[in-house]
């Protein structure tokens, strides 16, 4: 019997782990700064047209933070780099929250009283790797040739 508790508590004492319940969260991959890359036109016959963001547009930048606060800065399109902030935008800032595996809403704060805030729900949001993110919009305008958008954004930080 004696031999039959001490196998019964070396099989405890090994099989529980000071690690068991000491799991790190994984931080969601939106979490960043983010500037534009490029936007991919893809038509209805699966031709696809991409377009580099223009110098002025590389400056643009969404922050996603790890408190769910969001925040973009804006320039306008255009050659110049020296371009300046479009500054003033009704909806520059808000939050955001994961929906799914793929889906996120963001909350745009209005900036002026009595405007109501706007809700942005990407058709899907994907992270090919690490360092970069794409949102697929798909285009609701079923008369044109057009079936959707990808939107790709390169990590800042």
């Amino acid at each position: 019997m004696k031999k039959f508790l001490a196998l019964v508590f070396a099989i405890l004492v090994s099989s529980c782990s000071s690690n068991d319940n000491n799991t790190t969260p994984v931080q969601d991959p939106v979490i960043g700064i983010w500037k534009p890359n490029r936007t991919v036109t893809v038509l209805n016959d699966g031709t696809e047209n991409s377009k580099m963001a223009t110098p002025c547009e590389l400056n643009n930048r969404l922050t996603f933070g790890a408190d769910g606060s969001f925040f973009m800065t804006n320039f306008p399109e255009g050659p110049d780099p020296d371009c300046e902030e479009l500054v003033g935008n009704l909806y520059q800032s808000g939050s955001w929250e994961r929906m799914s595996s793929t889906v996120y809403v963001i909350e745009l704060v209005c900036m002026m009283p009595d405007c109501p805030n706007e809700y942005e729900v990407p058709d899907e949001v994907t992270f090919p790797d690490g360092n970069t993110m794409r949102i697929k919009e798909i285009d609701e305008d079923a008369n044109d040739e057009i079936a959707y958008f990808y939107y790709y954004f390169d990590r800042v930080e």
